[in-house]
């Protein structure tokens, strides 16, 4: 079972990382960003602990839903291959498996 707790602090850690992206966007010209190495590698690094955290939370859901220890790269992907697709009524979506 996923822990909801986990899940609301990532979803929070996103949200700052987010928060932060945009304040940037807002307050800084595409000529100051392009010229400023400080403000692009700091750019970059919002954008990789955003990414991070979405990779950590992935990794909580797969592990507490399906098991998945990290071990074996395609662990995930084998076990839901046994499901059948699910699509919407009309047959062309895809419909989340429940």
């Amino acid at each position: 079972m996923v822990d909801e707790r986990v899940v609301s602090v990532k979803l929070k850690q996103i949200e700052r990382y987010h928060g932060e992206l945009n304040a940037k966007q807002e307050t800084l010209s595409r000529r100051e960003f392009l010229s400023s190495t400080t403000e692009r590698r700091a750019v970059e690094r919002m954008f990789e602990n955003a990414i991070q955290v979405c990779a950590d939370l992935a990794q909580h859901v797969a592990s507490r839903e399906f098991g998945f220890d990290g071990t074996t790269p395609g662990g995930v992907v084998r076990r839901e291959r046994c499901r059948p697709p699910a699509y919407d009524r009309t047959g062309r979506g895809h419909k989340a498996n429940t």
